[in-house]
């Protein structure tokens, strides 16, 4: 992989795969503008701090966690403000939908600055395969886990093309690899080995960045991270500190056997993010030696690289390798592996690596059998490419889930089109949550679009790292609204006097009995108590296949509860006095 050549069939197909790698999200793009979208969950919490941009309460730190701290930054949040502002949730999907079109045609664009035509290729075959499993509505998802993942790519290969004297892609890299990890903190080690290793580069290369450069970059940087510098020299108890102390104080960390198992579904050979990745080992199949696939098939071609001669393929799998492993050393330390969210930030660490693993074996292959068949090869990849991207579009368009949490989403609506005729505008309410099949999914949304249509809600305690201290309150004179989510048919009010104000159901009643039948069932089959929960989907149903449930039974169940939970909404009756 020598300086690419700017001609060539190869050259001239690359410079369209831009395009096809941005087109499955600017089409799932406007079809989630078509549907529209009720934000629920995580998401209704990133929306209340979004709508706080541009108000005395901008916030200047990212996404909570649950470690007691934020994410580093609020870029996601200031970014997305302008479409909130304009359109609604709506907005915020357009925008998410075209930073990620403009991150996917960047990192191809890079990708084509390091490697020519033949790394562009890959890079745009491994985003259409990611496309493909982020799924329709996760092109569009502003949920914190997921909007970094295609910048952190765009971040990898701009730290590349900086490598090999591109210095105006340090601005580049700036803003990407800003938004990846103010957005979430798991890629930090990435970005940091991936940085050393670049700079290694250029040492070895005696090539320094040009001042202007480098002055722009830190000037963006600046801006950028303005939000967390300023919280951090105006708090208490600045965010950054809080970050620290929590990455150097001792973690319960999961055996490390079961996090390797895990962190294979997403690095190894059936990764995740190509579409083929399961459970792991929380599905009985560990399987942490396919690690080493892709391991070997870096060392491999830097093998290849050192036999060609060739410095510049050697230097990107050097990169490659260095983020590879540190990714695998970060997913490790991740001390919930049920939640697999926590591990798509590695899916841009997995599309480089095989897209570099490609390109050097396409290199390889390439010297032995001439430039002539390289040349009619060529467009067929190429060809196959673009092919790719007509199948991953088609799919997207096919998704039925157009928009993040469809489910919860169209609970959501439809409970808030009942709600107003029993709730006075003049009242003062706090959402609670009841029931044990949401999580408060649905009641965190019913609470930010009621605060939004100018209702005065507020949210319990345990709710302020996600919202804020001004939407908590423990005011025992407001009324309390409460969002029960039920298995079965329970309309018992939650406290004396509750009216009941909405009721959302894809269930009849029928069903509803069934699904008290079956639960009844795999209590007595698992020996647990009558009004013990039961988990029908996941890792709930995992666990209790685990325990000797029978998996008829678990599976009539799954199909039912699949379905979503019956919804009611009641409103307390007023405090005395």
């Amino acid at each position: 992989m020598r300086e690419p050549s700017a001609t060539g069939p190869g050259a001239a197909l690359a410079r369209w795969a831009p395009l096809v790698a941005a087109a499955p999200i600017l089409v799932a793009t406007v079809l989630a503008l078509r549907e529209g979208w009720t934000p629920t969950s995580d998401q209704a919490g990133q929306v209340a701090r979004i709508a706080d941009v541009f108000t005395r309460r901008t916030p200047l730190v990212g996404p909570y966690s649950r470690e007691g701290w934020s994410h580093p930054g609020p870029l996601v949040f200031w970014v997305t403000a302008p479409g909130y502002r304009l359109l609604g949730p709506a907005g915020i999907m357009a925008t998410i939908g075209l930073v990620n079109a403009v991150s996917a045609a960047t990192a191809v664009a890079l990708a084509r600055r390091v490697g020519g035509a033949a790394l562009a290729l890959a890079v745009t075959g491994g985003l259409l395969v990611a496309e493909a499993a982020i799924e329709a509505h996760g092109l569009v998802d502003v949920w914190n886990p997921y909007v970094g993942t295609i910048p952190l790519l765009v971040a990898l290969l701009g730290l590349l093309a900086v490598a090999f004297g591109t210095d105006g892609a340090l601005p580049v890299v700036v803003v990407a690899a800003s938004w990846a990890l103010q957005s979430h903190l798991g890629p930090v080690l990435v970005v940091l080995a991936a940085t050393a290793a670049t700079v290694a580069i250029l040492a070895v290369r005696r090539h320094r960045p040009s001042g202007r450069w480098l002055a722009v970059a830190v000037g963006v940087g600046l801006l950028l991270w303005s939000g967390p510098i300023v919280d951090q020299l105006t708090a208490d108890q600045g965010n950054l500190s809080a970050m620290v102390d929590y990455l150097r104080s001792p973690q319960e960390l999961q055996d490390t056997s079961i996090a390797l198992d895990v962190t294979a579904d997403h690095l190894g050979i059936v990764p995740a993010w190509a579409g083929v990745g399961g459970a792991g080992s929380l599905a009985g199949d560990p399987r942490p030696w396919t690690l080493a696939v892709p391991v070997v098939g870096l060392l491999l071609a830097g093998l290849g690289a050192r036999r060609l001669g060739d410095r510049r393929l050697g230097a990107t799998v050097l990169v490659a390798l260095v983020a590879l492993v540190a990714a695998i050393g970060a997913s490790t330390r991740i001390d919930f592996v049920q939640a697999a969210y926590l591990y798509r930030w590695t899916w841009a660490v997995g599309v480089l690596t095989w897209a570099v693993i490609a390109t050097a074996a396409w290199r390889v292959v390439t010297g032995m059998v001439g430039a002539g068949t390289t040349r009619r090869v060529v467009p067929v990849l190429a060809l196959g490419v673009v092919l790719v991207g007509v199948v991953v579009t088609g799919a997207v368009v096919a998704d039925p889930d157009a928009v993040p949490l469809e489910g919860s989403s169209e609970a959501a609506a439809d409970l808030l089109d009942q709600i107003p005729d029993g709730l006075p505008r003049e009242g003062r309410y706090t959402v609670a949550v009841a029931g044990d099949q949401d999580l408060g999914a649905v009641a965190t949304g019913l609470g930010v679009a009621l605060d939004d249509a100018g209702y005065d809600i507020r949210f319990p305690p345990s709710f302020r790292d996600q919202m804020g201290d001004h939407r908590v309150t423990e005011d025992p004179s407001r009324q309390t609204l409460f969002v029960v989510a039920t298995s079965t048919i329970d309309d018992r009010p939650p406290t004396p006097g509750a009216t009941l104000l909405a009721v959302f159901d894809r269930l009849t009643p029928a069903e509803r009995a069934r699904i008290g039948e079956l639960e009844d069932a795999v209590r007595d089959q698992v020996g647990l108590g009558p009004t013990d929960a039961v988990g029908a989907l996941a890792f709930g149903r995992e666990s209790l296949l685990r325990q000797g449930a029978d998996r008829a039974t678990m599976d009539a169940l799954r199909d039912l509860a699949e379905r979503g939970p019956r919804y009611t909404v009641w409103l307390s009756a007023p405090p005395p006095g």
